[in-house]
C-alpha cells in the first residue's frame, strides 16, 4: 500500500482528475473499477470519484509496489482480461444513449468479487479511447456511463446504456412505467402447443443463499409480483422456441416462471433439467443458457430508432442454426 498526502497546490482537485494525472495513461474505466474495489481509498473511505481534495488529504493505493511505479511512470496502462478477447457489439448509439449486445460469461457490472472486466468497464474504455464528447462532458461533473437494464451473466443480448445522468434517469423512469417493451427468445425444454399465447403471473421470491427464485401463487412477506408474456414459435418433440414479453423485471425471472410450468430453458445450470442440458450440450454444443435478450422497442422521441434488435442469425450461431430447421 502507498500514501499520497495532499499538499496546497494540489488541493481543490477533483481525485480522478488529480490520480488520472498522476498515474498517467491509467484508463479512466480502470480507476473507477478500483474506486469501486475500494482499492484506493480517501482518508480510509471509500469513493466515488467526484471527491475535492483538501489539503492534508491522505489517498490510500493499495498497489503492488512494480504495478504503482509502473503507472506513476507512465509506462504503460494495465492490462484488459486477457482469457479471451472482449469485442464491445455496438447495435446502436447516439449522443445521448447506447444499446449493446452482451455476450455470455460476462458479468454486466463488478462485485466484490469481480476480477475480470465487466461489460460497464468495457464500456467505459470504448468511450474513453473515443474521446466521446457526452461521456468527457457527463464524467467532469462526476456521471459515468450507466446501465438502464441487466441481464444475468449467461445471457446474451441488448443492454441499454445512458451517456449522461438525464437520459439515464428518463429511460429509467419508461422502464418503472413500463414504456419499454422487452423481448426475448428462449429455447425450453419440452413440446408446447404450437402458436399458443399465454401470459404467467405469480409471485417471486428469492433464497439468497442459493441464488435462487421461486414462483408461488399468493403473496408472502418478501415476495414481489411477476408478470411473464410467451409466444411459441416453433414446437418440436424435445424443444420449443419461445417469443418472451418480460412485463416485469425481476432477477431470474424468464428462468423460475419457466421452470414453474415445466419447461425450464435448455442448458440453464440453476434451473434447467440435467438430462436434457447434457443431451443439447452434446448435439448443439450448448454450453450456456439458452436466453437471448433481442429486442427493444423504445417509446417515440427518446431516439431515432424506435426497435431495436438482434437478428436470429445471431441469436443462432453455428449448430444452434439446426434448431431452426
Amino acid at each position: 500500500m502507498k500514501e499520497i498526502i495532499i499538499n496546497t497546490r494540489d488541493k481543490g482537485q477533483r481525485i480522478d482528475k488529480y490520480l488520472s494525472k498522476y498515474f498517467s495513461d491509467l484508463p479512466t474505466s480502470f480507476l473507477y473499477k478500483m474506486f469501486r474495489k475500494k482499492n484506493i481509498k480517501l482518508n480510509s473511505k471509500k469513493i466515488e470519484g467526484n471527491e475535492i481534495l483538501q489539503e492534508k488529504d491522505l489517498i490510500e493505493v493499495f498497489f503492488k509496489d512494480e504495478t504503482f511505479y509502473k503507472f506513476k511512470n507512465g509506462e504503460g496502462a494495465p492490462e484488459y482480461n486477457t482469457t479471451r478477447d472482449i469485442q464491445l457489439n455496438v447495435v446502436y448509439e447516439d449522443k445521448n444513449m447506447m444499446v449493446v449486445s452482451k455476450e455470455d460469461n460476462l458479468s454486466v457490472h463488478s462485485n466484490d468479487d469481480e476480477e475480470e472486466n465487466t461489460l460497464i468497464d468495457i464500456v467505459t474504455k470504448y468511450l474513453h479511447d473515443r474521446n466521446d464528447e457526452e461521456y468527457l462532458r457527463s464524467k467532469d461533473t462526476g456521471f459515468m456511463p450507466a446501465l438502464c437494464n441487466r441481464l444475468d451473466r449467461n445471457t446474451r443480448g441488448l443492454v441499454l446504456i445512458g451517456k449522461n445522468y438525464i437520459t439515464t434517469k428518463t429511460i429509467n423512469e419508461m422502464i418503472k412505467n413500463r414504456e419499454v417493451e422487452k423481448y426475448y427468445i428462449a429455447v425450453v425444454s419440452g413440446k408446447m402447443p404450437e402458436y399458443e399465447e399465454k401470459t404467467l403471473r405469480g409471485f417471486i421470491i428469492k433464497n439468497s443463499k442459493s441464488n435462487t427464485s421461486t414462483i408461488i401463487d399468493k403473496e408472502i412477506e418478501g415476495s414481489k409480483y411477476a408478470e411473464t408474456r410467451y409466444r411459441v414459435l416453433r414446437s418440436q418433440d424435445d424443444y420449443s422456441i419461445l417469443e418472451i414479453n418480460l412485463i416485469t423485471g425481476r432477477g431470474h425471472q424468464i428462468r423460475a416462471h419457466m421452470k414453474s410450468i415445466g419447461h425450464p430453458i435448455i442448458g440453464d445450470s440453476k434451473y434447467g433439467e440435467n438430462t436434457v442440458n447434457r443431451l443439447f450440450k452434446r448435439n448443439y454444443d450448448v454450453k450456456t443458457q439458452l436466453l437471448f435478450a433481442y429486442k427493444i422497442i423504445l417509446p417515440k422521441g427518446l431516439c431515432e430508432k424506435q426497435e431495436i434488435k438482434i437478428s436470429f442469425d445471431d441469436i443462432f450461431p453455428g449448430k444452434l442454426k439446426e434448431l431452426l430447421d
